[in-house]
């Protein structure tokens, strides 16, 4: 049977320090604590080495422009330059608009006689014109006969003129063609004078040509 307990017995003496024990477990995280006063302030540090040469900065956006100065006072006039060298030829310019129309000069004086122009070329045959009326009955002629004559030139050169003696008219004329290049070659054929005191006769080229006329008092 277990008996009472007894008295506690007297405090023994202190037990040297045990070995240290394995490290517990991480306790959990406290709560945050209140902050702190604001502690003094730190002296100044020591100069910092230099940086390096930052970036290129944008350009700026243009000023506005300021407002004009004054009038400045009138300087003095300079001395006289030296003369220039002569410059370089200029670029040949624009052709200038038409000018307005001038005035009509005075008359011109007469200018002298040209020269003879060459004969022309033979025209195209013309259209027969239309018949004329008849003409009224002329009046009586004398009688030719035997008071008519005939009087002739030859040319070398197809241009040729005979004119009958004085105090006879040209009645009738023609020619001979001795080339026998026909009569289309023939430019002129025709009494001279008026009323008529011969006849003429033009080729378009140089032939032998006869001319005759007939005269009559």
């Amino acid at each position: 049977m277990q008996g009472f307990q007894g008295d506690t017995g007297v405090q023994g003496a202190q037990g040297g320090t045990g070995a240290q024990g394995a490290q517990g477990d991480t306790g959990a995280q406290g709560v945050q604590g209140n902050t702190g006063t604001q502690g003094t302030q730190g002296s100044t540090g020591a100069q910092g080495t230099q940086g390096n040469t930052g970036a290129q900065g944008v350009q700026g956006h243009q000023g506005f422009q300021g407002a004009a100065g004054p009038q400045g006072f009138q300087g003095g006039t300079g001395a006289q330059g030296v003369q220039g060298s002569t410059g370089a030829q200029g670029v040949q310019g624009n052709t200038g608009t038409q000018g307005s129309q001038g005035s009509a000069g005075p008359q011109g004086v007469q200018g002298t006689q040209g020269p003879q122009g060459n004969t022309g070329t033979q025209g195209s045959q013309g259209s027969t014109g239309l018949q004329g009326a008849q003409g009224a009955q002329g009046a009586q002629g004398t009688k030719a006969g035997a008071q008519s004559t005939v009087v002739t030139a030859t040319t070398t050169t197809g241009n040729a003129t005979v004119l009958c003696p004085a105090g006879t008219f040209a009645v009738g004329g023609g020619y001979l063609d001795t080339t026998a290049l026909g009569s289309n070659n023939v430019l002129i054929d025709r009494p001279v004078g008026s009323p008529a005191t011969g006849w003429q006769v033009t080729a378009d080229t140089a032939r032998s040509i006869t001319v005759y006329a007939v005269c009559t008092p």
